[in-house]
């Protein structure tokens, strides 16, 4: 179904949703597709929810890439996550543009609950250094067969990244570039397989209209607020729901 069918309280809701996500974005780096594609994905396919953040997700993560300065640096440090991301990637976004909506519907399901689950474990593990050149090519494999299926690539990196121990702005401009990077790489893959269409790009600049609202209202957000930690939880909450509809759907 084109993006420009759609009911008119589903795009007022999806409007919504794109300025939740913007505003997410701003406060706390990440987490965009994460909230945006398993609600959304309950009153769309998600192929078209995927396709619709093709702009956001670039213009964002170009904007936060640049802003903190550390392109260069974390391009040389991280060339083996962000290959073998890409790699995986090509591969299982050929899947996307083949499997039925319901089997979509239940990784993404899978993966938001997971990852909504493991936020409830106060486990702070740390990864030594000299073991970082072994486990980037093997968590970028795993973000990019998960990312290429679902656009969903936070997970596994965010959790790597954090076991790191990266600095503040060193962690968001590293995110930032490989979600660009792959981002790119996983939209010419689709427009390629035919996936991504011009209504869809037409429409996804459209939505990127509430998305900059949002992140606009984000960067607010994250200069007041005193306990990022009670925003975090509401948002897994708010995830974790959204994850088990989206398990139900892709059972029933």
């Amino acid at each position: 179904m084109s993006p420009f069918d759609l009911a008119v309280p589903t795009i007022a809701l999806g409007l919504v949703v794109f300025l939740i996500g913007g505003t997410i974005k701003g406060t706390i780096g990440i987490g965009m597709p994460l909230f945006i594609v398993p609600v959304m994905a309950t009153v769309i396919e998600p192929i078209t929810v995927i396709g619709l953040l093709f702009v956001p997700i670039l213009a964002t993560n170009f904007l936060q890439m640049i802003e903190g300065g550390y392109y260069r640096v974390t391009l040389h440090r991280f060339k083996s996550l962000l290959f073998s991301i890409l790699a995986a990637t090509i591969i299982s976004v050929q899947i996307l543009a083949r499997i039925d909506a319901m089997t979509v519907s239940l990784i993404l399901g899978c993966i938001v609950a997971a990852f909504c689950i493991l936020q409830l474990f106060p486990l702070r593990p740390t990864i030594p250094k000299q073991l970082e050149a072994y486990l980037s090519p093997i968590v970028g494999t795993i973000a990019g067969l998960l990312g290429g299926v679902s656009t969903l690539f936070g997970p596994p990196l965010v959790m790597y990244l954090i076991a790191l121990r990266l600095p503040k702005e060193e962690f968001i401009a590293t995110v930032a570039q490989l979600f660009f990077v792959v981002g790119a790489v996983l939209y010419f893959t689709l427009a390629v397989t035919g996936a991504l269409t011009l209504e869809l790009v037409v429409a996804s600049a459209f939505v990127t209209i509430p998305v900059a609202i949002g992140l606009a209202i984000g960067r607010k957000i994250r200069k007041q607020i005193s306990r990022e930690a009670i925003f975090q939880r509401v948002l897994v909450a708010v995830l974790l729901i959204a994850g088990l509809n989206l398990i139900r759907r892709g059972l029933l």
